[in-house]
């Protein structure tokens, strides 16, 4: 909505609220811009809904009425603004955080699963097969046939 529509609303509201028909005269009274630059904005908010029966006269002089969306703009407005951020916002926020609940809960249920069943069996004890006292002899041993090659 451009300012010249807010603007145009708000003169409506204002002073016209209670008047069933509103000419371009009474809001020249409290708009100063030209007649045709009021009678496009008329008919972009008839175009929204915001004013009905709009009748231009005499090429440029009109009179329209206000809707209810147009009388109380902002509050509908407000309204919409609030349930876009609901649907766009908000609601993928809580579905990807319950998403996120729940694969995190069955791995954890996955994980005490595996863990209860493999309590159930023995777990086999690995054996050490070389030893620390045959480890240096090894190592001593392939380095002594290093150094002797090189003599």
């Amino acid at each position: 909505m451009t300012k010249l529509e807010k603007r145009f609303l708000n003169c409506c509201i204002k002073y016209y609220l209670e008047c069933s028909v509103i000419s371009s005269d009474d809001l020249l009274k409290y708009i100063d811009v030209p007649l045709i630059s009021l009678q496009r904005c008329a008919q972009r908010l008839e175009q929204n809904g915001y004013i009905k029966n709009l009748h231009i006269q005499m090429r440029i002089r009109f009179n329209f009425q206000l809707t209810y969306e147009g009388s109380f703009y902002s509050e509908v407005r407000s309204d919409r603004i609030k349930d876009f951020l609901l649907k766009s916002v908000l609601i993928p926020i809580v579905i990807s955080v319950i998403a996120s609940l729940v694969v995190a809960s069955i791995g954890y249920l996955w994980s005490m699963r595996s863990i209860s069943q493999n309590n159930q069996t023995p777990i086999p004890q690995p054996t050490n097969e070389l030893t620390m006292d045959t480890m240096p002899y090894a190592i001593s041993e392939s380095f002594e046939s290093v150094i002797t090659s090189y003599m």
